[in-house]
């Protein structure tokens, strides 16, 4: 089960990094950015707190002695490839614990979300190629969002 879950976390790496954008061509009128605007984004796995959540906070420690929660870097005016990376990271990293989750809960349809707020009444955020993510940071620098949760359902 470790070796599927790592190949599918591989393969979502792989095919977000194939899918390389900038915000041109996304279409719509976007919001605009000052160009010296310095925007930290603190970004929370927010791992439930339930026996589940419980459960999945000890099997990811266990599995990564780095774990940090929040983790946070910031960027200067409108965000460019650069700010995807640690998007990326942490996206991984999210579907990772969505995928330890759905295997402790037993409930294979367990999503994972992004939101700018913890209760999910915030922008919601898309973070599953290039240019969703430079868009939602966009979003982010834009209306003085600077924090992102994760969100499980399961």
């Amino acid at each position: 089960m470790k070796t599927r879950n790592t190949v599918l976390i591989t393969l979502l790496v792989a095919m977000s990094l194939a899918l390389t954008g900038c915000l041109s061509g996304l279409g719509g009128t976007s919001p605009s950015v000052e160009d010296n605007k310095v925007t930290t984004v603190n970004m929370y796995v927010n791992i439930p707190t339930d026996t589940v959540g419980t459960a999945t906070l000890a099997l990811v420690k266990v599995t990564n002695g780095s774990f940090a929660d929040p983790t946070s870097f910031s960027f200067t005016g409108t965000p460019d490839a650069s700010a995807t990376k640690p998007i990326l990271s942490y996206y991984t990293y999210c579907q990772a614990v969505r995928a330890s989750i759905a295997q402790i809960s037993g409930n294979k349809n367990a999503t994972v979300t992004f939101n700018t707020a913890r209760d999910g009444n915030g922008y919601a955020l898309d973070f599953s190629n290039t240019k969703a993510i430079l868009r939602s940071l966009l979003i982010m620098a834009a209306y003085d969002a600077t924090n992102v949760y994760a969100i499980y359902k399961y």
